[in-house]
């Protein structure tokens, strides 16, 4: 068994509302049934993976109009670069 650090992490009731959604679903889907704990260690690790391999970016897109009336995306940089 790998060496675990306990984290401890107050949440408000609206993220832990998802976190019970998220568990019905997969016990429905998968007929899995996960503690919160696994809930969040499955979802953190999901969250991590996507954000380093580019797929999530902690910066939202902006739209710019451009002079001629197009509008153009614009992508900010990230923090990591």
């Amino acid at each position: 068994m790998a060496v675990s650090k306990l984290v401890a992490v107050r949440l408000p009731d609206e993220p832990v509302e998802r976190l019970d959604e998220y568990a019905r679903r997969m016990e429905r889907l998968h007929r899995l049934k996960l503690s919160r704990s696994q809930q969040i260690k499955s979802l953190v690790e999901l969250g991590l993976k996507a954000a380093l391999e580019g797929e999530a970016s902690p910066h939202p897109r902006k739209v710019a109009p451009r002079p001629d009336g197009q509008v153009m995306r614009m992508s900010l940089p990230h923090a990591a670069q």
